[in-house]
């Protein structure tokens, strides 16, 4: 009973992928916020589910836009919001 619960947890965690965006320059951290906007409103709008969508800075000059999905949105949100990458979440 225990390992089926594990197994059922395992599995829904590797359903979650964070798709990035990054931005390079003086303004990333600006245009990283602006396109979480974006982001939030694509979602709303096409009645995409997502768990997170935030920023991560990695230096002054280097930030990252990011959402979190299920893994079955990841096939049209590659096709139409073209990530950078992704990685499990």
């Amino acid at each position: 009973m225990v390992r089926t619960s594990v197994l059922c947890l395992f599995i829904e965690i590797m359903k979650k992928i964070k798709m990035l965006w990054d931005f390079r320059g003086s303004d990333a951290l600006k245009t990283a916020e602006h396109q979480c906007d974006h982001l939030k409103d694509f979602f709303i709008k096409d009645k995409i589910e997502f768990h997170q969508i935030e920023i991560e800075k990695h230096s002054d000059l280097f930030v990252s836009a990011f959402a979190v999905v299920d893994e079955e949105y990841v096939e049209i949100l590659r096709k139409t919001l073209k990530p950078n990458r992704g990685q499990l979440a």
